[in-house]
């Protein structure tokens, strides 16, 4: 008799241990995150502004030689340069932050690049050579910031307007549903050892 008990006993205490781990494995999975979108982005962000400080400090002892509208367009874009690259080499800038910064030097390189284009070289500074391949790939960068930022608040914001009728009991999350079989079935076998003991006595 007291074999058999122990045979009921066992594998319910087996099924209420084996219940525990996989609840923390399953909370640990949804936690974890996939990498930002935005990172590869924000990386050549910042090589490129890496590249472009030492041509904007070689051009401005030359800025009388440029057209007064280039010099003016570089001299509005340098502050903001230096902005952006601040954001960027920080940890995961948010779009929150380069947003703004990008609407503000979208339009004036929009001015600057078609301008840079009817710079003869032969008459302009051997700096802007330099400048103008530097400024297209950040140009394009930006549009894709742009691009992901979009998308991100898309997502976001597109959440059903209608309310939805509420599932089935049976089909509703359970608080603890791992748990309650083993633990309803040690309760179980617990009354089957007490009246077994009741009636050896």
């Amino acid at each position: 008799m007291k074999r058999t008990l122990c045979l009921l006993v066992v594998p319910v205490l087996a099924l209420f241990v084996l219940a525990w781990p996989s609840t923390a494995s399953a909370q640990e999975t949804s936690s974890t995150t996939s990498p930002s979108a935005l990172q590869p982005v924000v990386d050549g962000l910042n090589d490129g502004l890496t590249q472009l400080d030492p041509v904007l400090d070689g051009l401005a002892p030359v800025t009388d030689q440029l057209d007064p509208v280039i010099a003016q367009l570089i001299t509005q874009l340098a502050p903001l340069f230096d902005a952006l690259h601040t954001a960027v080499a920080a940890a995961a800038p948010a779009c929150a932050v380069l947003g703004p910064l990008q609407e503000q030097i979208q339009p004036l390189l929009d001015q600057l690049q078609p301008l840079l284009d009817e710079v003869d070289p032969a008459t302009g500074p051997p700096e802007l050579d330099t400048l103008d391949p530097i400024l297209t790939e950040i140009d394009g960068l930006l549009d894709q910031v742009t691009t992901l930022c979009a998308a991100a608040v898309t997502t976001t914001t597109a959440a059903p307007t209608t309310t939805a009728a509420p599932p089935p009991p049976d089909t509703l999350p359970r608080t603890g549903g791992d748990l309650l079989l083993p633990g309803a079935g040690l309760l179980s076998a617990a009354g089957v050892l007490w009246g077994a003991r009741k009636r050896l006595r």
